[in-house]
């Protein structure tokens, strides 16, 4: 499968558009366009001899056969427009997130005022800020352990020194598997089976159905700011310090962290935060 085959594009509301004859105004445009083409073509065909005229006649097929390929109803036509647009946006860098350690992160900066992602995970915002985005397993709280986690956590605000910031970020994703249900759809449909097999085959796909469409996965961050340093040596420096103090502060409170260090993975993490806030 190559370039366009199988992209499933979804058809937006604005999209939907009155119809005359059963077709959209947007496609008896283009076959307007196609049939007065086709027309111009015809007239030099009329006029043309030897060489010539194949070649017109071989372009006026041609016309034809890329509209009855691409174009020959309104689904194919919407499907035409959108792979053109999406092209467009290829071309242009607009679907890719950039990798890379400098300043050039196009994605994130319309969000972010972001300036660099220095080594070991240090952000460096406008303003000479810098961050770490953390990833984090939160505790399962019984209710004879809240008080003593509230206390740990009021502990943990009180020894933060000045400057030093949190904004926490939770992301829920619902991912649905159905590799399972596939397999004992493609079984129940197989040709010279029982019936008894194939409603018992059909109960397991309720079954596995049932217990895997809210299957929702968690993940939790936390922006880290460090605060405000004069060069990216001076706030590594500060970084080393103060990540050691918050991992032994966060032990208090049974709370285990993963620093993000690569730059892709950076980039990737906080564009999944801002997109889970729109």
């Amino acid at each position: 499968m190559t370039g366009n085959d199988g992209m499933v594009i979804p058809k937006s509301y604005k999209n939907m558009t009155e119809k005359k004859f059963g077709m959209s105004y947007a496609w008896l445009m283009v076959v307007s366009v196609i049939a007065i083409i086709s027309a111009f073509i015809g007239l030099l065909i009329m006029f043309s001899q030897g060489l010539l005229k194949l070649l017109f006649i071989a372009c006026l097929i041609a016309l034809w056969g890329f509209f009855w390929k691409k174009l020959r109803n309104d689904e194919m036509l919407e499907h035409a427009k959108l792979s053109y647009l999406y092209w467009l946006r290829l071309t242009r860098g607009d679907t890719a997130i950039s990798k890379y350690n400098d300043a050039n992160i196009p994605v994130i900066k319309q969000f972010l005022p972001i300036e660099a992602i220095h080594p070991n995970g240090l952000i460096q915002y406008t303003g000479n800020l810098y961050f770490l985005l953390l990833k984090y397993t939160p505790v399962r709280l019984s209710d004879d352990m809240r008080e003593a986690f509230l206390a740990n956590t009021v502990n943990i605000l009180n020894s933060l020194q000045d400057g030093v910031t949190f904004k926490f970020y939770v992301v829920s994703q619902n991912k649905h598997d159905d590799r399972y249900e596939t397999h004992i759809l493609n079984a129940a449909n197989r040709p010279n089976i029982a019936e008894s097999t194939k409603d018992h085959l059909y109960s397991l796909q309720k079954t596995v159905n049932a217990h895997t469409e809210n299957n929702i996965f968690w993940s939790f961050y936390m922006s880290f700011g460090i605060g405000r340093y004069d060069s990216p040596h001076a706030a590594e420096i500060s970084r080393q310090t103060l990540l050691t103090g918050l991992r032994d502060l966060l032990e208090t409170a049974e709370t285990a962290i993963h620093v993000i260090e690569s730059p892709y993975e950076i980039t990737y993490e906080l564009y999944n935060c801002i997109a889970s806030e729109v």
